[in-house]
C-alpha cells in the first residue's frame, strides 16, 4: 500500500478550510437594544455556521485546496443530487389546497394569491432551502407602499409570500407552543428605488443593515439603528412562518438532509481521489534506472532502449496498492449514502435494477424509503402551507373587508385548509379514472370526489364547466333535429355556449345558482324531516294513549 500512503500525505480534503460561502456576524446588529442576549446570540451563531457549511456542500465548493502536484481534487456533489431529488419529490409535481365542506368560497381567492406568487417556483425555492439548511421560512405581507414612500390606494396593494434566507431570520418562541413570539428579520442591502418603499427619507449611507422587527401587536422597520416606519401588525400575530424540514423533538429548529451526509461525501471524494491517483500512475508509470543514468540510454526504433551497462536495469515502479479492494470501498460508501439519505440509488438515475416492465407497486416497494420521507415532510411544509392561508384569510378579512362569514357553513373552521401535494410516483391515468368511474357507479364516491381525486385543483369548477358541455351538447342535438324537420339552416347561435365559453361573471352566476339550489334542497329535506319527526312523536303519543 505504499502508493496509497504517499497519496494520502498530499491528500488534505478532510482538513481543508471551508471557503466563506456566507457571512457569519461577529456582531449582531441589535436594534432594539433588547432583542439579542448572550444565549441567543450563540445559538444563532451555531445555526449560521451549519448553514453556511451546508450551502458550500450543496454548490460543491467541498476543498479550497489543490494537491501537492497543484491538481484539482476529486469532487462528486451527492449532496446536490440528494438534495434535488428530495425537493423533486416533495414538490415539483405541485400541491392542491381544499376546504372543508361547505366552505369552498374561500378557495379561488387563496388560490390567486399562491398563483400570482407563482407557487411552483417559490415552493421549490422553500423545499431546497429546508433541505439543505432544515429550516425555511415563509413571509406573507401586504406591499401598501408606492416607490414615494406614500400609501398605496387599496386597490394598487399587493399580497406578497417571500421565502425568506433562514440566515436572515432570527425568531423567539414559546418554548411551551413551539409558536413564533417575536421575530427579527435583518439583511444587508443598499436605499435603491425597491428600498425606498420603506426607508423613504432616510438620511444615512447607500449601503447598511435593514431590519423588520414583528410582534403580534406592532412591525418596526430600521435603517442600520435608525427607526424609519412603524406600523400596526394587521395580521395580529407574527407574520412569519417557520418550516422545519424534518421534525427534531428536543429542538426548535429542523433536520436538513445533508446532516449526516456531508461527512460521507468527504470520505467518498478523498477515496475517490486516490483512485483517481493510481489509475493516473497507470498511465504516466515512473521509470526507475538501475546501474546508469539516464544520459547513458539511447532509444532506437519502436522505442527501444539499448546501450545499457551489462549490470544496469529499466524497469516502471511497481503497483503494490490493491486497486479492487479501494473500488469496493468507494461503492460501499455511496451505498451508504444512499441509505441514509434515504434515497435509493435507481432514484439517481441508475437504471440496473429497474426493468422497463416495473408496476407501479413494485416501484413504490424499490423506493419506499424515500416515500417514507417525503410523507414526513408533507406533515412540516403542508403545516407551513395551512398556517400561511390562515394569515391570508386574516389579512382579506382585516384588510380587504372580505366577509367569508357570510359565504361559508362551516364559520368555525373558516381559517382551516387542506393540503395535498401531487404524487411524483408514475400512475396508469387509465386505470385511475376506471377506479374512480367504478366508485362513483357503486355509489362509493361522489363526482366531486372522484374529480378531486384525480388532480383537479377545483373540482367545483370542473362539474360547472363539465354540465355545461352536456348542455351544449344537447342544445346542439335539439337544434339539428329542429334544423332537419323543417328543413332550414341550424342557428349557429346555441353552438359554442359549452365550457370553452365560460366566463368569470357566468361562472359565478352558475355557480351561485347552484349553491341556491343547494341551500333551498337543504331547506326542503330539514322541513321534511322536521315533519317525518312530529308525525312520528304524535304517533307515538297516540300510542302511549292506547296503551293507558
Amino acid at each position: 500500500m505504499g502508493l496509497f500512503n504517499n497519496v494520502r500525505k498530499t491528500f488534505t480534503g478532510i482538513t481543508d478550510k471551508y471557503l466563506n460561502w456566507g457571512a457569519v456576524p461577529n456582531e449582531f446588529l441589535d436594534v432594539t437594544g433588547t432583542f439579542f442576549h448572550d444565549h441567543l446570540r450563540d445559538i444563532h451563531t451555531r445555526r449560521l455556521e451549519r448553514y453556511r457549511r451546508h450551502w458550500g456542500f450543496y454548490r460543491g465548493e467541498h476543498f479550497t485546496q489543490m494537491t501537492a502536484e497543484g491538481t484539482r481534487k476529486f469532487i462528486a456533489n451527492y449532496c446536490r443530487l440528494v438534495v434535488d431529488k428530495s425537493v423533486t419529490w416533495l414538490v415539483a409535481n405541485g400541491f392542491n389546497i381544499h376546504a372543508p365542506a361547505g366552505n369552498e368560497a374561500i378557495l379561488p381567492a387563496l388560490n390567486l394569491i399562491w398563483d400570482m406568487n407563482d407557487r411552483n417556483a417559490l415552493m421549490v425555492e422553500h423545499a431546497q432551502t429546508g433541505s439543505v439548511t432544515g429550516d425555511a421560512f415563509l413571509y406573507p405581507t401586504l406591499i401598501d407602499v408606492g416607490p414615494d414612500g406614500q400609501p398605496l390606494p387599496v386597490d394598487e396593494q399587493r399580497i406578497v409570500i417571500v421565502n425568506l434566507d433562514p440566515a436572515y431570520v432570527y425568531p423567539v418562541y414559546n418554548m411551551i407552543t413551539r409558536e413564533i413570539i417575536e421575530c427579527l428579520i435583518q439583511f444587508p442591502s443598499f436605499t435603491n428605488a425597491a428600498l425606498t418603499q420603506v426607508v423613504a427619507n432616510t438620511s444615512l449611507g447607500k449601503q447598511g443593515t435593514y431590519s423588520i422587527h414583528i410582534t403580534p401587536k406592532v412591525v418596526t422597520h430600521y435603517w442600520n439603528k435608525e427607526k424609519v416606519r412603524e406600523t400596526p401588525n394587521i395580521f395580529g400575530e407574527v407574520n412569519v412562518v417557520h418550516t422545519r424540514n424534518m421534525q427534531l423533538a428536543n429542538s426548535i429548529f429542523g433536520l436538513a438532509d445533508l446532516d449526516g451526509i456531508i461527512e460521507l461525501n468527504e470520505k467518498y471524494n478523498e477515496v475517490g481521489h486516490e483512485i483517481g491517483e493510481i489509475v493516473k500512475y497507470h498511465a504516466a508509470p515512473t521509470t526507475l534506472i538501475y546501474g546508469a543514468r539516464a544520459s547513458q540510454l539511447e532509444k532506437g526504433a519502436n522505442k527501444i532502449i539499448s546501450g545499457l551497462p551489462a549490470t544496469a536495469k529499466v524497469e516502471n515502479l511497481a503497483l503494490e496498492g490493491e486497486l479492487t479492494a479501494a473500488m469496493s470501498h468507494h461503492k460501499d460508501l455511496k451505498r451508504t449514502i444512499a441509505e441514509l439519505s434515504q434515497t435509493p440509488e435507481s432514484v439517481w438515475g441508475s437504471m440496473d435494477t429497474v426493468p422497463s416492465n416495473t408496476s407501479g407497486v413494485a416501484l413504490e416497494v424499490q423506493w419506499l424509503p424515500l416515500i417514507e420521507k417525503t410523507k414526513m415532510k408533507y406533515v412540516t411544509y403542508g403545516g407551513s402551507i395551512r398556517r400561511v392561508n390562515a394569515l391570508l384569510l386574516k389579512l382579506l378579512g382585516t384588510r380587504f373587508k372580505i366577509n367569508f362569514g357570510g359565504m361559508v357553513k362551516q364559520k368555525e373552521a373558516i381559517l382551516t385548509t387542506l393540503v395535498e401535494f401531487v404524487s411524483p410516483i408514475p400512475q396508469d391515468e387509465k386505470t385511475k379514472i376506471d377506479l374512480e368511474s367504478a366508485k362513483v357507479n357503486a355509489g362509493f364516491q361522489s363526482k366531486a370526489g372522484a374529480i378531486r381525486d384525480l388532480g383537479s385543483r377545483d373540482p367545483d369548477r370542473t362539474m360547472v364547466e363539465v354540465q355545461a358541455d352536456r348542455l351544449e351538447q344537447m342544445a346542439e342535438d335539439i337544434e339539428r333535429e329542429r334544423a332537419i324537420a323543417n328543413n332550414s339552416v341550424p342557428n349557429v347561435s346555441v353552438f359554442g355556449l359549452g365550457s370553452i365559453a365560460l366566463n368569470s361573471a357566468t361562472l359565478r352566476a352558475m355557480l351561485a345558482e347552484a349553491s341556491a339550489a343547494a341551500d333551498k334542497r337543504q331547506k326542503t329535506e330539514t322541513a321534511n324531516l322536521a315533519k317525518l319527526t312530529a308525525a312520528t312523536e304524535e304517533e307515538s303519543g297516540e300510542e302511549s294513549k292506547n296503551d293507558d
